[in-house]
């Protein structure tokens, strides 16, 4: 019989489920625990990574900051010593407050400023001047870095130290490159200075502790030939050709900013570089702002071969959305990389403005670099100045900048001076460049003075001495401001007597000519214009002359600059009157005697005047009494111009020399280098077509080859920047390679 009473479970069981959820509950507290340490170190080590990033980040902008100064520096001087840069003297690379105080007071900055950021006499003292100074010095006045160990030891380090001794390295430097890292089969040669930068930073994380970087980074100073252009404008450049051109044939076409146009097919074979934009149109001062240009501009594919049926991509095919492609295009960028594969490159592309050392911190400094009327690079041109000159510019960073300028100029530069500048009382003196006179014997006068004068009306009378300029004269039959006194250089005579053995005379290449100037009108830019109605004149100048004919040692070529107006007659540089636009006539004789040469002329203006020219019917009203000849012109051109403005086109790049004559269906066939450096400041009439002024000739118009072999003597360069080969270093590496900051003495 069944028992009714309650059976009892085993105690057994009980345990065994206890002692189950017991070990199942361990076993989950040990996941979440794993877990939670796994979180734990992977936040840690995420804090880690995010730490050492801000300190490699730190320590860039700590080398971005000494790049700035280095810029700034080479923007003032040519060359640093290799004793400048070491970081125990006062004039290292600084610290300068302002950066500091910046990237302490970033939000969510964590860098560790160094002692005494902002006290007297601490690394915080003072902020930049001139030369990139600023706060650099230490407490007590001495150096923020005195020896090795400061360096890398202190939160903050920031060194240099300049390769080679501060000298350039001669590399070939292609100028018609897409990117730096990628070049092409032509390559310009090119003078490059070097400086190795060196910087530390270090973060504190808190509980993470602190985080140290070590950097390093190369500052490249390139000086490239100014005649390695087959088009440069300093400022903006405007082209629009009504008949068919072709445009850039052997060199890169740069202009500060560029307004391309044209009313008839216009071929651009040589690649566009505009770092501030690149615009289709006219431009909006020229007055023909609502003209529109034809669809037949082509520029150049630079990967497409050599040949222009290649090469050459319309303009308006590289914008899928219709109309010219330019910087308007919220896709340029790409679009313009696409499609001419870096034959149109800007500033977005990286390209940055070139010039000659010293203008574009005189244009960064200034309050009136905007100014219509500021012109600093014209400085380049005009007579050299005595100290009275810069102790009345009252700036001194401004005063330095002058002073800097003055070493580029072509007149401190030539060997050979002709003093023209009492010519109006008839004295006219033949100096070296130190101020002696050179004595000449009778026969070896190579120049003529020559007032104007004039003989009868506009219709059937002559100019008897000097010639009249339509231009200057506003298209006046009888406008003073035409009426243009010349010095009249006779070239052949010249060349006799700068290849005489007999002749003792020190030579460079350069010949300068000092003509009269207007009083200082004391401008901001401290501009002195020439008179306006005195000019030089070159003739026979088919044979320049070259002192290689009695010294081996000479330099090849002439460079012939002036402060004011320069007219060029006939054939010059040309001695058969043969190539191309492109070829020099005897390439393998390229710069030897009674061969042509490389040559410059440098002036106000340069007007070209063809081998039919005649100063004695200079005046006549008719254009057909000046009818043009075929004419060769072998030289760079370095010349102002009148800018468009108050709705006056400037001529552009297709008036760019200056002509008189009725060249209609005569050919000027020029090669050379076309640069437009400043403002024409004394020969200031207003480009115009037609009436008693000129019409244009066929333009056989190109980039002289020669050129990449011998460039112009006294070629004044170009300077851009570069930052290349950085690299994130071990603490034992920067410790060993910063040791070179301090071994230079």
């Amino acid at each position: 019989m069944k028992s009714d009473a309650p059976q009892k479970r085993p105690a057994n069981r009980r345990g065994s489920t206890i002692a189950v959820i017991l070990v199942f509950t361990i076993s989950i507290g040990f996941v979440i625990a794993s877990s939670f340490n796994y979180a734990v170190t992977e936040s840690r080590l995420n804090q880690s990574d995010l730490l050492a990033n801000e300190a490699r980040l730190a320590a860039e902008s700590v080398l971005e900051h000494g790049m700035a100064q280095l810029r700034r520096r080479f923007d003032r001087t040519h060359q640093l010593t290799a004793m400048e840069l070491r970081p125990d003297r006062p004039t290292a690379l600084r610290l300068e407050t302002d950066f500091l105080r910046f990237l302490q007071h970033r939000s969510g900055s964590r860098i560790v400023a160094p002692p005494g950021l902002g006290d007297s006499g601490g690394p915080g003292q003072g902020q930049g001047q001139g030369q990139g100074q600023g706060a650099n010095q230490g407490s007590g006045g001495g150096a923020a870095w005195p020896n090795h160990q400061s360096f890398v030891s202190r939160p903050i380090s920031l060194g240099g130290v300049v390769l080679n001794q501060g000298d350039p390295v001669i590399v070939d430097i292609d100028s018609n490159e897409l990117l730096p890292e990628q070049g092409m089969d032509f390559f310009q040669s090119a003078a490059v200075r070097e400086v190795r930068l060196y910087a530390r930073a270090r973060v504190d994380g808190g509980r993470q502790g602190t985080r140290d970087a070590y950097t390093r980074k190369t500052f490249q100073v390139i000086d490239e030939s100014l005649y390695q252009f087959a088009v440069y404008y300093s400022d903006v450049l405007e082209v629009w050709p009504g008949a068919t051109m072709d445009l850039g044939e052997g060199g890169p076409i740069y202009g500060r900013e560029v307004w391309l146009g044209a009313g008839a097919r216009f071929n651009v074979h040589g690649r566009v570089m505009a770092p501030d934009g690149f615009f289709v149109g006219r431009h909006p001062d020229s007055g023909r702002a609502g003209e529109t240009a034809n669809n037949n501009i082509y520029l150049r594919d630079l990967r497409a071969g050599d040949n222009s049926s290649d090469y050459l991509r319309r303009l308006i095919d590289a914008n899928p959305h219709g109309g010219h492609l330019d910087s308007n295009h919220p896709d340029f960028r790409e679009l313009a990389l696409q499609n001419f594969r870096g034959g149109l490159v800007t500033g977005v592309h990286g390209v940055t403005p070139q010039s000659p050392v010293g203008l574009e911190a005189i244009r960064e400094m200034s309050e009136s670099a905007d100014s219509a009327s500021f012109n600093p690079a014209h400085h380049l041109i005009q007579p050299p100045r005595d100290e009275s000159f810069f102790q009345g510019i009252s700036d001194e960073q401004e005063r330095e900048l002058y002073r800097t300028l003055e070493q580029s100029k072509w007149s401190t530069q030539s060997e050979i001076v002709i003093d023209a500048s009492g010519i109006q009382s008839g004295n006219v003196v033949l100096r070296d460049r130190s101020g002696n006179e050179i004595l000449l014997d009778p026969d070896n006068v190579f120049w003529e003075v020559q007032p104007y004068a004039q003989d009868g009306d506009a219709n059937s009378g002559t100019v008897t001495s000097g010639m009249y300029d339509y231009r200057q004269a506003r298209n006046n039959t009888d406008d003073a401001r035409g009426r243009i006194n010349l010095l009249r250089l006779d070239m052949a005579v010249m060349r006799e007597w700068v290849e005489d053995a007999d002749t003792n005379i020190p030579w460079n290449g350069g010949v300068y000519i000092h003509m009269p100037e207007v009083p200082d009108p004391g401008r901001d830019d401290h501009v002195i214009p020439a008179n306006a109605n005195w000019a030089v004149q070159l003739h026979n100048g088919a044979v320049l002359p070259n002192r290689r004919a009695v010294d081996s040692e000479a330099p090849r070529g002439l460079t012939l600059a002036t402060n004011t107006g320069l007219y060029v007659q006939g054939d010059f540089n040309a001695p058969s009157g043969g190539g191309t636009a492109t070829e020099p006539e005897d390439m393998s004789n390229f710069g030897e005697p009674g061969h042509e040469a490389p040559a410059a002329l440098v002036a106000d203006a340069v007007t070209v005047l063809s081998n039919n020219w005649s100063n004695a019917l200079s005046r006549r009203s008719t254009l057909g009494n000046r009818s043009a000849a075929n004419t060769v012109v072998s030289a760079a051109i370095v010349t102002g111009n009148v800018p468009s403005r108050d709705r006056t086109y400037s001529g552009g790049v297709e008036n760019f020399p200056r002509f008189l004559e009725a060249w209609s269906g005569r050919t000027l066939t020029y090669r050379g280098s076309m640069i437009n450096l400043f403002q024409s400041e004394a020969f200031t009439g207003p480009w115009r077509f037609g009436n008693r002024v000129y019409n244009a000739p066929n333009r056989d118009w190109g980039f002289n080859r020669g050129f990449r072999e011998l460039t112009p003597p006294l070629d004044p360069g170009t300077r851009v920047f570069r930052q290349v080969n950085f690299i994130e270093l071990t603490r034992e590496r920067f410790v060993e390679e910063t040791k070179a900051l301090y071994a230079v003495d």
